[in-house]
């Protein structure tokens, strides 16, 4: 019935404004929650007007093709929305305040680094008033100690409640909350050694689990077999996803290479895997012809269970659908448009999951294959072909690169603030190694009882590999390889993406008027790029942060930072580079000023004084007081005027009852620490700051 609203002979992508509108109705429900209800019913109404108008006569296919499209916005409002743990009955949120504790089991594997491990709980039932209740829901559950003792499936019995995930308030860091919504987590629970204790000593081991424990076995293969430690990292994050054991030399090479999308698995694996194993049942066919027979049968058995070992990523969920719907249209005998393919398989799995549309691999997957439909035939018949067929080849492949770094510059530089420039060249010639080093690294995996060959493959991959890093290091010293500290707003990147993508298609059109649109779309780019380079030169502001146990303001004034620290933080840590720099290259800072409260009571650019328990400054007639953690609620000094006022969690209470005597304009308040207490979350005043929190204030 859907598909009989479309005339394909003018329409062949009928899905596409299907997904538009579903996706519009997620987006809404994001921005603008709170009605849910109201989303049903008008989700129960326009589809049966729309079965209606669709029944009655042809002529009213119109008006039912746009209730279809308000339906489709509804329900993906009304499922965004039906995501909430508050709209599920049976969620432990209901009861959180009077949570003793609970008992959950786990359903992740338990990773361990650095004597910190992290894994996820799904809660089974809570315990009330010392009665136990039945309840769901997930938990992201961290700690420090040994872990030696968890594995997937075992059930828990922990003490305490879980807090809730809270958006990071430095906009130049990674919003995990939003990562962790998409797996269908909402808080989270840092624990003791002493907080939780194992019921089930011998857990029921599951199919994910024992997939989980033999991902984890051939990991230690590789790692006992495999003396450099980088390439044995190298070797288990291209084959299984793993990335935490690389360090950061080896991610900085393949990211500013553009390469790194090949130690994280995705579309491009399972496509080589399939044609891998195409290729070895052919191969022993020709032994046991009997084998072609169940081809289909071994090789999707064979991608499932590959699927389910990585963790079913969106870019594998993306690859294994339209992987799927393309044999099965091989198999009716029917017309295979791409472009349907790929738009119905993101509205099948944003139907599963309406948060994957805020991944950042979701949208990266989706956004290359289309750049790949849209650009790449266009692209290689309007560009020259080598007549030799190694060469051809070779250039459709710097082709292919070229069109996906095109269609991903948006998201390239919106999350990650950078541009590889040689990335064309890097994938040309990783790419092609790439289906031997997994077929060797398989390979090397289960002959691991067959010394001499697993000695032979072993040295044979940790050669291709050591290449290909001297490659990408050659790459990487050619002058501008890679552009950082790109951060623009998204009106500039969409600019430079317009006039980028109406230059294409005057070439593949030839068409006057894009060379028009293309010159208009620069001048517009260059004219915001020159706007926002002079309101950074002319640029006041103040940023707090909130580095546990370590306190940060910085005063930016143009490209000039003061930075005024509390604690024995410097800048080579590793929490100040993770938090800090970033926003110092989004202001363009190009000197620094590192003060601590001791060292600058005398400079000329600041007016500052401590007291005990109270820090006092002035800058740019802007009035900061800062009432260290050592005083104690009764303790406060209260009657200070000034313009903001800096607090830890457990001060919160007594500065609100000071404030409702306040007279005069009331300060800002920025409270370090989490918002735990029912009496704390009223304070809707207040700018809370986590851990990594950042609180951003204009001068001027």
């Amino acid at each position: 019935m859907i598909l009989s609203f479309f005339d394909y002979s003018r329409w062949r992508t009928p899905f596409f404004p299907l997904l538009a509108s579903y996706m519009m109705g997620i987006i809404t429900a994001y921005c603008l929650p709170g009605y849910r209800l109201i989303s049903w019913y008008c989700l129960g109404s326009l589809f049966f007007i729309q079965v209606v108008l669709s029944l009655y006569k042809p002529c009213y296919r119109i008006l039912a093709l746009i209730c279809m499209l308000c339906t489709l916005f509804a329900g993906g409002y009304y499922l965004l929305a039906r995501q909430d743990p508050f709209e599920q009955q049976d969620h432990f949120v209901h009861c959180l305040p009077r949570m003793e504790e609970y008992e959950a089991v786990i359903v992740a594997p338990v990773i361990m680094r650095r004597r910190h491990y992290r894994t996820t709980l799904l809660v089974k039932q809570v315990k009330i008033d010392g009665e136990w209740q039945k309840a769901s829901g997930k938990i992201a559950m961290s700690g420090w100690g040994a872990s030696k003792r968890m594995a997937y499936g075992q059930r828990l019995r922990i003490q305490g409640a879980p807090t809730s995930v809270v958006p990071n308030r430095n906009p130049y860091m990674t919003n995990w909350a939003l990562a962790w919504q998409s797996k269908g987590i909402a808080h989270q629970h840092h624990l003791s050694t002493k907080q939780w204790m194992i019921i089930s000593s011998s857990p029921k081991v599951f199919l994910l689990g024992w997939l989980h424990l033999w991902r984890q076995k051939m990991t230690n293969i590789i790692q006992k077999s495999i003396e450099d430690p980088d390439i044995a990292a190298v070797v288990v994050a291209m084959l299984w996803g793993n990335r935490l054991e690389l360090n950061e030399e080896i991610k900085a090479l393949y990211t500013e290479t553009g390469v790194m999308h090949i130690l994280a698995v995705s579309g491009l694996h399972v496509g080589l895997l399939y044609y891998l194993l195409l290729l070895l049942i052919y191969w022993l066919s020709l032994l046991l012809p009997c084998l072609m027979q169940y081809q289909l049968r071994i090789t999707w058995t064979a991608l499932l269970g590959y699927s389910l070992i990585t963790g079913l990523a969106p870019p594998i969920l993306r690859a294994m659908v339209m992987l799927f719907f393309y044999q099965l249209g091989k198999w009716l005998e029917r017309d295979i448009i791409p472009t349907n393919i790929l738009a119905f398989t993101a509205l099948i799995l944003l139907l599963y999951n309406p948060y994957l549309l805020f991944s950042v691999s979701f949208q990266l997957s989706f956004i290359a294959v289309a750049s790949m439909i849209a650009l790449y035939v266009p692209l290689l018949a309007n560009s020259y072909l080598p007549h030799h067929p190694w060469l051809r080849a070779w250039w459709q492949l710097i082709v292919l690169s070229l069109t996906i770094q095109i269609g991903t510059l948006p998201l390239t530089l919106y999350y990650f603030h950078g541009i590889p420039l040689y990335s064309w060249l890097a994938n040309s010639l990783v790419v092609p190694l790439l289906t031997p080093l997994l077929f060797i690294s398989l390979l090397s995996n289960f002959s691991c009882s067959l010394g001499l060959l697993h000695r032979w493959l072993i040295a044979l991959l940790v050669k291709l590999l050591t290449s290909i890093h001297a490659a990408l290091r050659l790459i990487r010293s050619l002058p501008a390889a890679y552009i950082d500290a790109i951060y623009w707003p998204l009106s500039t990147i969409f600019l430079l993406y317009g006039s980028l993508l109406a230059g294409l298609q005057r070439i593949i059109c030839r068409k006057k008027y894009y060379t028009w649109t293309a010159f208009a779309l620069l001048l517009a780019f260059l004219s915001k790029w020159a706007y926002d380079y002079a309101c950074c030169q002319r640029q006041a502001k103040i940023i707090i942060y909130s580095l546990s146990p370590h306190m940060v303001i910085a005063c930016y004034r143009g490209t000039q930072g003061l930075f005024l620290v509390e604690g024995s933080l410097e800048r080579h840590d590793a929490i100040f580079q993770h938090a800090v720099v970033p926003s110092m290259a989004a202001m363009r800072t190009q000197q620094v000023q590192w003060y601590r409260w001791a060292d600058c009571v005398n400079d000329p650019l600041l007016v500052t004084s401590c007291e005990e328990g109270v820090r006092y400054l002035t800058w740019q007639g802007r009035r900061i007081v800062w009432l260290l953690p050592s005083l104690l609620a009764t303790q406060l000094p209260i009657p200070y005027v000034s313009d903001i006022w800096i607090i830890s969690s457990h001060q919160a209470v007594r500065v609100a009852q000071h404030l409702t005597h306040y007279q005069g304009k009331l300060p800002q308040v920025v409270v370090l620490g989490a918002c735990i207490s029912a009496e704390q979350k009223r304070l809707n005043l207040f700018h809370w700051l986590d851990d990594q929190g950042a609180l951003t204030i204009t001068v001027r």
